[in-house]
């Protein structure tokens, strides 16, 4: 329903994608895991925590003095008080009055509490929603609009999945028929291939060992890049195309931690984005409502987005399109 609603209100015209397709993940990752609407007057906090705290990291690894920099922490833990109470009053509302019917991520961690599997407290139910919404937002939001941007710019694929979409049985586009949907299958699987759900991400060695020739003692920090990875022609021919097709014939078996080898959009193993098992079907129902209803056009001229690293990959300048009614 919030992305049907997003197509109905946009007007046609140019837009920033990215900045519409954050908000419009906003409200969904906060439906989906607390069951509540993102208030719009907490937006200038979500982006400074999503933001700030990201480049924070880098920063501390790299300029340790930026320990020393009062305002800037000053600034983020306002922005994540500020979440953590709305969070916590949707918390507290849940608890006061159950919705057993709610399918939603703070019903599950109310029931592991209850099970005696999660602490049984107001707090830590807080802190396991306030994770997962920033988890689940920021690979979905950064995934959703690199999608619409590529069929943004390669408008064939875009009405070959449209047609595809439209010939569906089900007119409310239901998860057996988007599963079915091989098009958008393999739209989707190309698309976070060329920007992955993480860019890059670290893992610490448990034991001494051997990779590739070179003994890597415990305790090293690997940094592995689907990004990079993900554009090597070893891998993928022709890597740096986008190239749905490339997927015909190929098991479209479900993305997640589970992926192995040259494919991993979502990091792989335990340590793998929890997120990625409720992200895909999201993004596939967004991408499907929006390009059924709406015709994305960038311009012939646009230069090539400049992207930034922030674990997930971002446009610098933004992501402007042109939307038309399909």
């Amino acid at each position: 329903l919030l992305s049907e609603r997003f197509v109905a209100e946009t007007k046609p015209g140019p837009m920033m994608l990215d900045a519409a397709i954050i908000q419009l993940v906003g409200d969904v990752a906060a439906h989906f895991t607390a069951g509540i609407t993102l208030d719009p007057a907490l937006e200038p906090h979500r982006r400074r925590v999503q933001y700030e705290l990201a480049g924070l990291g880098i920063d501390l690894q790299c300029q340790p003095w930026a320990y020393f920099s009062p305002m800037r922490w000053v600034r983020l833990r306002q922005a994540v008080e500020a979440l953590r109470a709305f969070f916590r009053a949707a918390v507290e509302a849940r608890l006061r009055r159950p919705d057993p019917e709610a399918a939603d991520i703070l019903n599950g961690f109310i029931a592991l509490s209850k099970s005696g599997a999660y602490p049984d407290h107001v707090e830590a139910i807080q802190e396991g929603v306030v994770n997962f919404f920033f988890t689940a937002h920021d690979v979905l939001a950064s995934s959703t609009a690199w999608c619409l941007d590529l069929l943004a710019r390669h408008p064939d694929v875009q009405s070959e999945l449209r047609e595809a979409l439209r010939s569906l049985p089900s007119g409310a586009l239901d998860r057996r028929d988007l599963d079915a949907c091989e098009p958008l299958g393999r739209v989707v699987r190309e698309s976070l291939r060329l920007f992955p759900g993480y860019a890059l991400f670290g893992r610490t060695t448990r034991a001494d060992m051997d990779i590739g020739g070179y003994s890597v003692p415990k305790g090293t920090v690997l940094i592995v890049s689907p990004f990079v990875t993900h554009r090597l022609d070893r891998n993928f021919p022709n890597a740096a195309s986008f190239d749905p097709a490339r997927w015909k014939g190929r098991s479209l078996a479900p993305i997640g931690p589970a992926a192995r080898d040259q494919y991993l959009p979502f990091g792989s193993g335990a340590r793998g984005c929890l997120a990625s098992h409720l992200a895909v079907p999201i993004l596939k129902t967004i991408v499907a409502q929006v390009v059924r209803g709406l015709d994305l056009r960038a311009a012939v001229d646009r230069p090539e987005p400049k992207i930034s690293y922030w674990g997930t990959a971002y446009a610098e300048d933004g992501l402007e399109v042109t939307a038309l009614r399909a």
